[in-house]
């Protein structure tokens, strides 16, 4: 009865295997929890962006007069949706600023109208939905 719960010892290819396998393990979950980490950060900016667009001082949009004045931020923002990484991060946050009057007349008057559709053609559908959301903006201002 003594033997009988004992476990065999292993053979030193069963240990490299085994090893093998709690590293690569190891490794999946380390990226698996990296990139769940950056998604959240990604919410967290997307919020805080949101919530700054509609933040008033003055009965004005604080937002609105910063970009203005730099308009060159939504030619980042929509060009993101050529990276699928940050594709619908930057799709959120250009959608916000868009609804400010100044900003969607810009978007209108350039050359991202065109990119609008070439983006409506991604095979992904989360970002060819989310361009689509993109066009149905509401203005403020």
């Amino acid at each position: 009865m003594k033997g009988l719960f004992k476990t065999k010892p292993k053979t030193p290819t069963e240990l490299v295997i085994s090893t093998r396998e709690l590293l690569t393990y190891t490794d999946k979950t380390t990226e698996i929890r990296e990139r769940k980490r950056e998604e959240k950060a990604r919410r967290d900016v997307t919020n805080i962006m949101a919530n700054l667009q509609r933040q008033r001082v003055n009965s004005r949009l604080i937002a609105c007069k910063y970009l203005e004045d730099n308009l060159d931020l939504m030619d980042i923002l929509i060009s993101g949706y050529e990276d699928s990484d940050i594709a619908l991060t930057y799709g959120t946050i250009s959608r916000e600023c868009i609804r400010h009057q100044s900003v969607a007349k810009y978007v209108l008057n350039s050359g991202h109208m065109k990119k609008f559709f070439i983006y409506l053609q991604n095979p992904n559908f989360d970002i060819a939905s989310d361009v689509q959301a993109t066009f149905k903006v509401e203005w403020r201002c």
